[in-house]
């Protein structure tokens, strides 16, 4: 089994983040008023455990029953122009939701109770602690990382903008580890939520690998705007996903 534990406290968010924090919370309770459940703040800023300059802010909105979740020109405006300010971090990500979305997605209702806290709101979606069997989690939990191979080659593709480039690269390194963590759920029940954690079990469970799972790290802390090198990477993790399948 597999303990989730909510380490999410507000005295843990560093002060030079709630201005962008405020600034979320403010435009969104002026976009959807009375629709507002919660707003929630999810993820390593909740938990005291952001990497400078890599770590980005999360921002959840749920709204009430099956409200309509399209984010409005407004909302779009002022994310843009938080984004355009926020320093220390990636970028705010400021996503919608529904209660109807939550209750019909139990791996997403997962994340939303065991890793965040409410910001504003009756604080509805919390849990100070979840046991699940590791193989269940694995299952609700298992990207689908040939999806992932195939999106972020056609992403690099697309993309010309070095900036653009370097926001790929942190996302093959992250993505591509987490697509790995199902397996230390299923056969260990070990779940780790940071990035960097996950890939010390990884390297030690299968040494075989090791140099893989630490190049996606460095993608991560420290992406590139060298395509070839990307793609490079990304063929590589394919290469070892396939000898996985075939031993």
């Amino acid at each position: 089994m597999i303990l989730l534990k909510n380490t999410s406290e507000y005295k843990k968010i560093k002060p030079q983040y709630m201005k962008y924090i405020d600034a979320a919370v403010k435009i969104l309770k002026s976009c959807y008023r009375d629709k507002i459940l919660e707003i929630r703040l999810q993820g390593s800023v909740s938990r005291g455990e952001e990497i400078p300059e890599v770590s980005d802010l999360d921002v959840l909105c749920i709204l009430t029953k099956d409200n309509d979740t399209i984010k409005s020109n407004e909302l779009l405006k002022n994310e843009k122009k938080i984004n355009s300010e926020i320093k220390f971090l990636t970028g705010i990500d400021i996503n919608i939701v529904n209660e109807k979305y939550l209750q019909e997605n139990y791996d997403y209702w997962l994340i939303v109770c065991s890793d965040s806290l409410c910001l504003y709101g009756n604080n509805k979606y919390y849990k100070k602690e979840i046991i699940i069997d590791g193989k269940q989690l694995a299952k609700l939990w298992a990207p689908d990382t040939q999806y992932l191979i195939g999106h972020y080659r056609k992403c690099l593709a697309q993309t010309v903008k070095e900036n653009e480039i370097r926001k790929i690269s942190r996302l093959v390194g992250k993505d591509l580890i987490k697509s790995f963590r199902p397996e230390l759920m299923k056969e260990y029940n070990i779940f780790h939520k940071t990035i960097y954690e996950s890939c010390n079990d990884l390297c030690a469970i299968n040494f075989t690998y090791s140099e893989y799972y630490i190049s996606l790290l460095d993608q991560y802390l420290n992406p590139t705007n060298n395509k070839k090198e990307i793609l490079a990477l990304i063929d590589n993790v394919e290469n070892m996903r396939n000898e996985q399948i075939t031993t």
